[in-house]
């Protein structure tokens, strides 16, 4: 039986952080599209007659056509959204080591904070 060896893992966590500006143009084109229009005659026509002297030369007669009429248009709304290609802007970037990573770092961090106290 082989004897097992207990090997020591060492890690380093580390936390980054990015600040960037993430965007994607946008149209939103609105449309209205009419369905099938129905008209519908609502009685009969009146006929107004104008005046005018009897056998005048080069007269006219004016009269006005009226008609009720009811007029039903479907209209369906909406929007269509037009998304174009997305892009990215970054900025800054920051880490930080958590931890004993095994490397000396902590050392140094210490030896850093105590210069700027």
């Amino acid at each position: 039986m082989t004897e097992m060896q207990s090997l020591e893992i060492r890690t380093c966590p580390t936390v980054s952080t990015h600040y960037t500006t993430v965007g994607v143009p946008v149209s939103i084109v609105p449309f209205a599209n009419p369905g099938t229009i129905s008209i519908q005659c609502c009685g009969a026509p009146e006929i107004s007659v104008g005046t005018a002297p009897a056998g005048e030369i080069n007269g006219c007669c004016d009269f006005t056509i009226s008609q009720t009429m009811r007029i039903e248009i479907p209209m369906v709304f909406g929007a269509s959204v037009l998304m174009g290609e997305t892009h990215v802007e970054c900025g800054g970037t920051t880490g930080a080591a958590e931890g004993n990573c095994g490397c000396g770092c902590e050392d140094a961090v210490t030896a850093e904070e105590e210069e700027t106290e």
